[in-house]
């Protein structure tokens, strides 16, 4: 069983991945930061999640101008490929003192998480 594991079911895995890895010229900074503080990816449970329209249209126009003061300054991306299976993004905002990661597979982006930059990582900026 361990043979046919190894011998054809992760080949298999690999080049599914491989092949749906998505194109670095799809990850739209902006886009996906603003889904991040928009909250997209709070589940719903959460109580401080806005519910009604009212709501979530205050939430889209903060996180909107939250976006763009954040990245005016400026950002970096750094997108490193793991054995072209999928695609760790990092976007580093100055301003805000953190950096965000992705993952990229299955053709989409999927936000990962975010830390905290600290003061001498902050000195090159």
């Amino acid at each position: 069983m361990h043979n046919f594991f190894a011998v054809v079911f992760l080949p298999l895995v690999y080049l599914h991945a491989s092949m749906s890895l998505p194109c670095v010229n799809t990850f739209d900074v902006k886009n996906e930061l603003m889904h991040v503080l928009r909250g997209d990816y709070v589940p719903e449970h959460v109580a401080q999640k806005p519910k009604t329209f009212v709501g979530k249209f205050i939430n889209d126009a903060c996180a909107n101008i939250a976006t763009t003061k954040a990245t005016l300054p400026g950002y970096e991306v750094t997108f490193m490929n793991i054995l072209n299976a999928c695609i760790i993004t990092k976007v580093r905002v100055p301003a805000k003192k953190l950096d965000y990661y992705w993952i990229g597979h299955g053709f989409k982006w999927i936000y990962v998480g975010s830390s905290y930059i600290t003061s001498e990582q902050l000195k090159g900026y």
